[in-house]
């Protein structure tokens, strides 16, 4: 069993910008519904076994029904847990698919691939070189950023053990990152006190 967790929504809307001299419009993220503890108890059936919602295309369902169509961003908060999460990332639309969608690239994952650029263009350069000198201090340049490359693994790794999406609350469907359609996850006989709940 896992533990409640509280869930904040937010939909990704278009606003108009503040001075409007290069762009006239920008994407925002707004508020538009929260689960609480309670509620993600009794929604998840993962949390205490009575929930109705298993899978990731349950979530999407009502998330279609509560809010409408739309990309939405759900960060989650744990007790006793420090910070927040990404629980999911989704696109729903109102012909009953959905998609979630993939979280961009951080900093150090960035930065780690620019050094793998660097490392292979010093690997180049060392292979094209004859001189003994050069050579030297290009052998000490990629002993160098092999040396970064494991830092930025290091720091891309256990920062990634920290995340971990949906996942004890929902299962995703597969291959994640595709379209999928939206389950009915009240097709078996409810309670009517459930029923008020979604």
């Amino acid at each position: 069993m896992a533990n409640p967790i509280l869930i904040d929504i937010r939909k990704k809307v278009k606003v108009p910008t503040k001075n409007q001299r290069v762009y006239l419009w920008r994407s925002e993220w707004q508020r538009v519904g929260r689960i609480s503890y309670y509620d993600s108890s009794r929604m998840f059936k993962e949390v205490n076994g009575s929930g109705l919602m298993e899978t990731d295309a349950h979530f999407a369902k009502w998330l279609l029904e509560s809010f409408g169509e739309g990309v939405y961003l759900c960060l989650a908060v744990m007790k006793g847990r420090k910070g927040f999460w990404n629980f999911m990332k989704v696109e729903v639309n109102s012909d009953g698919s959905y998609m979630r969608l993939r979280r961009g690239k951080s900093q150090e994952e960035k930065d780690k691939g620019a050094e793998i650029g660097d490392y292979q263009q010093l690997q180049k350069r060392l292979s094209e070189s004859n001189d003994p000198n050069e050579r030297k201090e290009l052998i000490e340049e990629l002993e160098n950023s092999e040396k970064m490359i494991e830092d930025y693994t290091e720091d891309i790794n256990s920062v990634k053990k920290k995340r971990r999406g949906c996942s004890p609350y929902l299962k995703s469907l597969q291959p994640m990152y595709k379209k999928h359609q939206i389950e009915d996850f009240t097709s078996e006989e409810i309670s009517e006190e459930k029923k008020r709940w979604f």
